[in-house]
């Protein structure tokens, strides 16, 4: 079988979705690119996959080169198409009228590949041949490294982009609680950081308690790498707004966290339910569960293999990627 990924050069999600499954798939002839031309196609394609949608050009593009060599068309959709109005990127979207672009692209394909079942629900009503393939860790490139740099101090570690201003600020007085109590035993780790832009600053001030906190920044790094910065975490931070939009979202902070066997506190909320993580809604219970973490490494130690272990066995990539495989396969040409 052969299959081409279109990919967005920059896209972290292409990465995660399209690139790396491809190049890690057994018995395929994967090429990936983020530059198509016509000649592109007279390789022989059996399978054209990519992210989310096209622009209308290469949708009509690719819609011709369909038509004239027979591929079956796939899209993966890792995220909602209508945005939380307090989303930074939400007057963007209408503008560019998101929402219908995505919809259209999942209707025309042969089949959507969706992240997990609350999205399903959703895909479905636009494209019956819709199918869940969860995120997975592979354990291979930059994910392959198993253990966390040594450190003197506990490391409260969070990672992410910059539409998490409000998610930072749900944490920011548990924060200023345990600095208060625990400020000689801990080291706040903040991944992602762009210095230059305001709102990371007010992230970063919150996330630090304005420097006060032992911390390190890591400027944010390209997406084939940035999983170093998880080298000098001992427990991973993840707040999340309780919205439709952010329930839309992946585990994959969890599954990154649990690559490296290190354990979590959440917030009770969609997509972080039904995992084996601590969780914690309301600054008291926030607190309450960083200082536990803090004062008891085998705690640390046991709920980070306990993660380990479950995602190893539910987010197991080999089973996933191969399961994406055979829907490649298996999937009828509908047009």
């Amino acid at each position: 079988m052969k299959v081409l990924g279109i990919i967005n050069k920059d896209s972290a999600v292409a990465y995660h979705r399209i690139t790396m499954p491809l190049l890690l798939m057994p018995d395929v002839d994967a090429y990936v690119t983020n530059n198509i031309t016509d000649e592109t196609f007279n390789q022989g394609f059996d399978v054209v996959f990519y992210s989310r949608l096209l622009n209308d050009f290469a949708f009509d593009k690719i819609n011709e080169m369909r038509r004239k060599h027979g591929f079956k068309l796939i899209i993966d959709v890792d995220d909602f198409w209508i945005l939380d109005k307090w989303h930074c990127m939400y007057e963007d979207y209408v503008r560019e009228d998101y929402h219908t672009r995505q919809i259209k692209n999942m209707a025309n394909a042969d089949a959507v590949m969706v992240t997990h079942e609350r999205l399903y629900v959703e895909a479905r009503d636009y494209n019956e041949n819709t199918y869940v393939i969860p995120n997975a860790i592979p354990m291979a490139g930059q994910f392959a490294f198993t253990r966390t740099e040594p450190s003197d101090k506990v490391r409260l570690f969070w990672q992410g982009s910059i539409t998490h201003e409000e998610d930072i600020n749900l944490i920011r007085y548990a924060i200023e609680n345990v600095g208060n109590t625990h400020k000689d035993k801990i080291e706040m780790v903040m991944a992602g950081f762009h210095p230059e832009e305001p709102v990371w600053v007010r992230m970063a001030k919150m996330f630090t308690l304005n420097k006060r906190l032992n911390n390190k920044l890591f400027r944010g790094m390209k997406y084939d790498c940035y999983y170093k910065s998880y080298a000098h975490a001992d427990i991973c931070l993840v707040p999340l707004v309780n919205s439709r939009f952010n329930s839309m979202k992946s585990n994959l902070k969890v599954l990154e966290a649990a690559n490296l066997s290190l354990p979590v506190i959440a917030h009770h909320v969609q997509p972080y339910l039904d995992l084996p993580v601590s969780y914690a809604n309301g600054t008291m219970q926030w607190v309450k569960a960083m200082k536990h973490y803090i004062d008891n490494e085998q705690a640390r130690i046991d709920d980070g293999a306990k993660l380990n272990e479950f995602c190893n066995t539910y987010y197991n990539y080999r089973s996933i990627n191969q399961t994406r495989k055979e829907i490649f396969q298996d999937v009828k040409i509908t047009v």
